[in-house]
């Protein structure tokens, strides 16, 4: 395995905090895979070489998508001797990890293939509270409340 050093300290995705990017002398992006399934994994159930036997389809598939040399896409860290894997693959170690955000992941693509836009959880979050205060959206919620109190034939004061 081909050794490079660097330095993963970027967090690119806020879901994520524990996935940090790095990018080589050569301008790859990787993500620090060790570091990753230490801290989010389970090292009895997952692990490097299992992810790459098992997604040699996809490996393969970024190397011609991104004309990447085979040896470029999985290294080690000269400094930390942990294993970097290149950006592009973060989010499906991330699925390997954990097959219920692989699941979610589909069901956004789905979205946005029918619908034409998707939005993360968090993002529209971020957005409402940006647009309305908490006053609006205490008013909201009692309104809610209230039209399902309704519905069922409740009286809600």
């Amino acid at each position: 395995m081909k050794t490079k050093k660097v330095s993963c300290t970027v967090i690119r995705y806020r879901e994520f905090p524990e996935l940090l990017f790095g990018t080589s002398d050569d301008g790859i992006d990787y993500f620090d895979a060790t570091h990753y399934l230490l801290t989010t994994g389970d090292p009895k159930k997952h692990n490097i070489l299992t992810f790459r036997a098992g997604f040699t389809h996809w490996i393969n598939a970024a190397c011609e998508a991104y004309s990447l040399e085979a040896e470029d896409v999985i290294i080690t860290d000269a400094a930390t001797g942990h294993i970097l894997i290149d950006s592009s693959l973060a989010l499906l170690f991330a699925a390997y990890l954990d097959p219920g955000f692989g699941v979610w992941m589909m069901e956004r693509i789905s979205e946005m293939l029918m619908g034409g836009i998707v939005l993360s959880d968090t993002l529209l979050l971020l957005m409402a509270r940006n647009r309305f205060s908490e006053a609006e959206f205490i008013k909201s919620e009692n309104e809610k409340q209230s039209i399902s109190a309704s519905k069922e034939g409740i009286d809600f004061q």
